[in-house]
């Protein structure tokens, strides 16, 4: 799901001639909906987003999927989602989905979404 923050950005953009700017992606996990602002992303431990910028070619056909491996490293916990960020820390909330099935982990373990595992389309 499009965060609300994006959204809004995409709609003053198209009719208010707003520039969104640009991102690198972070990509973390979550134990819950992050719905349009993030919530429940990991926290404490080795909890930490990974820079996958490199994992993303230019979209098409409305949509941008990944084309190489992304490791998140997690603190210890049950995860079911996931979101991407514009910073390693803070920044904005972009994009969250829900995993394909809950994942747990101890502190320092990683979370490895595959090539093609992160799809996003309009």
């Amino acid at each position: 799901m499009i965060s609300d923050a994006i959204a809004n950005q995409i709609l003053d953009w198209m009719f208010n001639g707003s520039d969104p700017g640009t991102y690198t992606p972070y990509v973390s996990v979550h134990s819950g909906d992050p719905g349009g602002t993030g919530a429940n992303e990991q926290t404490g431990g080795s909890a930490a987003r990974t820079n996958a910028s490199a994992a993303f070619p230019a979209a098409s056909s409305r949509g941008c999927t990944s084309n190489a491996s992304v490791q998140v490293t997690c603190a210890a916990g049950t995860w079911t989602h996931f979101g991407v960020w514009s910073a390693a820390s803070g920044g904005t909330f972009l994009w969250g989905g829900r995993l394909e099935s809950s994942i747990t982990t101890s502190d320092g373990n990683t979370v490895t979404f595959a090539s093609g595992d992160l799809k996003f389309a309009l």
